[in-house]
């Protein structure tokens, strides 16, 4: 339910954020704040991150799959002739 309802608002474009590393941070808190209240871990509660997935049977995949995104959306690019000067840039031939 989650996947289908949180992450499908929050993945939208993903593929062409600048992946710094406060972004990448906020990421992970933001999959952590989704996942805590699944098994009604209050917040007060001293429970590890490691805990709350351990809880709710899942891995950390929020930043993988945004990653995941950006790869494909690359590889899209990179097999289109329309997005010529890009592919001249990241091959580095431009003369």
């Amino acid at each position: 339910m989650v996947k289908c309802y949180v992450w499908s608002i929050l993945l939208y474009s993903a593929e062409v954020w600048t992946l710094k590393v406060s972004i990448m941070n906020k990421i992970e808190v933001l999959e952590m704040w989704v996942h805590r209240p699944i098994p009604k871990i209050p917040w007060t509660a001293r429970k590890t991150n490691e805990d709350v997935l351990r809880s709710v049977n899942k891995d950390r995949e929020l930043l993988k799959t945004v990653k995941h995104r950006k790869m494909s959306y690359l590889g899209y690019i990179v097999r289109r002739s329309r997005y010529k000067i890009l592919q001249l840039i990241l091959k580095g031939t431009i003369k």
